[in-house]
C-alpha cells in the first residue's frame, strides 16, 4: 500500500487544490479580518451543532459513511462523540459573540487547532485503510475550518504587531 493511501493522484490532486483554496481565502482574511473570523466560528458552531444531531439521532448513517462495520459499541462511541460536538458548537456560538480581542483570537486558535487534529487523525484513518473514501469530504471540511481560523488568528496577530 501507498504510504498516504491506495490513491496517491487523490491525495495529490486534494493536496493541491487545499493549497489554492487557502491562497484565496488568506485574501479574503486579509480584507475581512474579525469579521472573517466571527464568521468562520459560526459556521464551523452550526457544523458541529449539526454533527452533534446527526451522532445523536442517526450514529448509523455516519458510521457507515465513514465505512466503519456498524456495531453497539461504534454507535455508543458515536453518541459520545455528539456531546462533544454539542459542547464544541455552544463554545463556539458563544466565543462568536462574547469574546473579543486577544481572547478571541486564543480560542479561536485553540478551535482550529482541533479542527486540524481531527483532519489529520481522518487522514491517518484513512491512509491505513480504516475508514473508507467516505471520510475525505469530511477531511476536507475539517482542515478548511481549522486552516481558515488559523490564517484568520495570524492575520490578526500580524497587525496587532504592526501597532
Amino acid at each position: 500500500m501507498k504510504p498516504f493511501g491506495p490513491s496517491g493522484k487523490l491525495c495529490y490532486w486534494l493536496a493541491r487544490e487545499t493549497v489554492s483554496l487557502l491562497l484565496l481565502f488568506h485574501r479574503i482574511i486579509w480584507i475581512f479580518d474579525m469579521k472573517l473570523l466571527r464568521v468562520v466560528l459560526v459556521l464551523s458552531s452550526l457544523l458541529q451543532l449539526f454533527l452533534f444531531y446527526q451522532l445523536l439521532a442517526m450514529p448509523e448513517a455516519i458510521i457507515a459513511g465513514f465505512g466503519i462495520p456498524e456495531s453497539a459499541s461504534a454507535e455508543m462511541i458515536a453518541r459520545r462523540a455528539g456531546i462533544l460536538f454539542l459542547v464544541a458548537g455552544l463554545f463556539g456560538l458563544v466565543m462568536a459573540w462574547k469574546v473579543k480581542g486577544r481572547q478571541l483570537m486564543a480560542l479561536s486558535l485553540v478551535m482550529a487547532i482541533g479542527w486540524l487534529a481531527m483532519a489529520s487523525e481522518s487522514a491517518f484513518e484513512w491512509s491505513r485503510g480504516f475508514a473508507g473514501d467516505g471520510t475525505l469530504m469530511p477531511m476536507g471540511a475539517e482542515a478548511l475550518f481549522g486552516l481558515l481560523m488559523l490564517l484568520a488568528c495570524l492575520r490578526m496577530l500580524w497587525m496587532e504587531k504592526r501597532k
